[in-house]
């Protein structure tokens, strides 16, 4: 019977001082712009942390927001964030990263993308951010030239192209004018398409049909990655050859895409996250610039359009089949 009891009080102080140790880790949270079946990025965001000695449920604790493609969700999981005493907040894109500014303005928050911190008010610099905001840009405003470019090298005959962007972003005001200019610097006339979420990308791509445009660049945008196999889908079904931002959307079917290196920008983002943990100022810390970037193109889709890959294109980092 004693040594039953004893047994027992052993049990209960090892649950009682494991329970304590749970409570006592650091909190990082982690909210995205897409649901968590979609989320491509978070398996490089774990095993960053993971090579730098922080492993979920034994030294941090996690905690996972998602928003889908509801902007107005944003603001509320952020401040669920913040309630949970989160050491640190990390995010992708100008719509989570202004929810979790909005929500605190004393706890970290690292970007694993951003179109422009600092045109978005972000941060004072990229050398010196200044704020509680810090992480790795996605430098987007120069890199939609190159999209409009690699789109009109691979679809020579098309004069009209449309820009699809999310209303709600408002990055995507100077990403689309980036967009536009090259565009009628390469005699490119481009037309801007609002889509707000899934309920509507049918509706865009008839409008798209209805003004007869080319090809479409799609910005970049979570909300946007959440629904990639719809518009993927949609841009098949009308025959519309579209250029994407990243390795997730040609492999949803897009035609090609150009961006950073697929989980390059979120295992930075876990660097950030050792640093602050161990009591980096985020104010200090830099912001980062990618310095890889890929072109795919997906042969399938090429195909099923009736386009042909010109043997030009072997420029291409990858030919997705």
């Amino acid at each position: 019977m004693k040594l039953r009891l004893f047994r027992a009080s052993l049990i209960a102080v090892w649950a009682w001082s494991s329970a304590g140790a749970q409570e006592n880790v650091p909190r990082v949270g982690y909210l995205r712009y897409t649901t968590e079946a979609s989320d491509s990025e978070r398996e490089w965001f774990v095993q960053g942390l993971r090579e730098l000695g922080w492993e979920d449920g034994r030294n941090i604790k996690i905690e996972y927001r998602y928003a889908g493609d509801d902007t107005a969700a944003l603001s509320r999981l952020a401040k669920e964030l913040v309630a949970l005493q989160v050491a640190v907040i990390v995010t992708a894109g100008t719509p989570p990263i202004r929810a979790a500014l909005d929500a605190t303005s004393t706890i970290p928050v690292v970007s694993a993308n951003v179109s422009d911190p600092i045109a978005a008010g972000f941060a004072n610099s990229l050398p010196r951010p200044g704020k509680n905001f810090t992480g790795v840009t996605l430098v987007a405003p120069e890199l939609a030239p190159k999209r409009i470019e690699l789109l009109k090298h691979l679809v020579s005959g098309a004069t009209r192209i449309g820009i699809l962007r999310n209303p709600s972003n408002s990055a995507h005001a100077w990403d689309s004018k980036a967009a536009k200019d090259t565009a009628a610097s390469l005699s490119l006339s481009a037309t801007i398409f609002d889509l707000a979420g899934r309920a509507d990308v049918s509706s865009v791509f008839s409008l798209m049909r209805d003004a007869n445009v080319h090809a479409l660049m799609v910005l970049d945008d979570g909300a946007f990655n959440a629904i990639r196999f719809e518009i993927a889908a949609e841009a098949l079904r009308n025959r519309l050859p579209t250029m994407c931002v990243s390795r997730q959307h040609a492999e949803a079917g897009c035609l090609m895409s150009y961006g950073v290196v697929h989980g390059q920008n979120t295992r930075r983002a876990a660097a950030y996250v050792d640093k602050i943990l161990k009591g980096a100022n985020p104010a200090e810390l830099p912001i980062e610039r990618p310095m890889k970037f890929e072109f795919l193109i997906n042969q399938r889709t090429a195909g099923a359009m009736g386009l042909h890959v010109p043997e030009s294109s072997v420029f291409a980092d990858e030919l997705i089949e």
